[in-house]
């Protein structure tokens, strides 16, 4: 499907509830190697749940459409089209799912909730900073104290401006997110005074661990993971 916007739209998946009347929304953003079988699983994971799940092609922009490995190539090219995303684009995109979300008369309109894995557990934050967006979850989103997509302000900069409920994963054992960087994330939300995160950190998962498709896949933690991020989406809104 296609999500439509000033330049014409762009790709994403949509999954719903069959038979349901009115459901709560999720956005579902994905990791470096695009809107996959794994994001369109997860999307029907939560259908399943009786939440409407959208994921949009974050990389339309560059390579529309794209599905990569999970290996060095793949992980390779994910970069590159990391490197592309800027904020500016990325919220141009969030606000016109919101829109189209907020359209359907079959998505109850109390604010949409968001998740995000790798890249997208950035991302994740960032659309929490939207007052439409009512709850986020962010799995093992890495560089939040630099990264700034192009944009005057990094991401950590930004977690002042989240007012609602957040959940932070972590894998105790993901070299791509020190401690010094999960205690600057939890920091930034002390420091604004707003939310206060649940922080789940599971000692023995690595970066990836939701990922069934990856080689750090950890199902214990992954199932723990799913049951807080269900629990947190379905105690807001309605």
């Amino acid at each position: 499907m296609r999500v439509p916007d000033a330049q014409g739209g762009f790709g994403a998946f949509f999954s719903r509830p069959v038979g349901a009347d009115v459901v709560p929304s999720v956005l579902v953003f994905q990791e470096i190697f695009g809107v996959n079988q794994h994001i369109r699983e997860v999307c029907q994971r939560f259908a399943e749940a009786g939440f409407a799940a959208l994921a949009p092609d974050v990389f339309h922009r560059s390579e529309p459409g794209v599905e990569l490995g999970y290996d060095g190539p793949g992980v390779a090219r994910g970069k590159e089209l990391k490197a592309a995303t800027t904020e500016v684009g990325f919220r141009s995109d969030l606000d016109a799912c919101l829109k189209w979300l907020a359209a359907r008369r079959d998505v109850r309109p109390d604010g949409a909730r968001c998740v995000g894995f790798c890249f997208g557990g950035v991302l994740a934050m960032l659309a929490a900073t939207d007052p439409r967006v009512v709850a986020s979850a962010s799995f093992y989103g890495s560089g939040v104290p630099t990264l700034t997509l192009g944009g005057t302000r990094t991401v950590l900069d930004q977690i002042r401006d989240i007012r609602g409920r957040t959940a932070l994963f972590y894998g105790g054992l993901d070299s791509s997110i020190p401690s010094s960087d999960r205690d600057a994330v939890v920091g930034a939300f002390a420091a604004a005074g707003h939310v206060v995160p649940e922080v789940h950190v599971y000692e023995g998962a690595n970066h990836g661990f939701f990922c069934d498709r990856r080689q750090a896949y950890d199902a214990a933690s992954a199932a723990d993971a799913w049951r807080a991020t269900l629990r947190l989406f379905s105690e807001v809104g309605g």
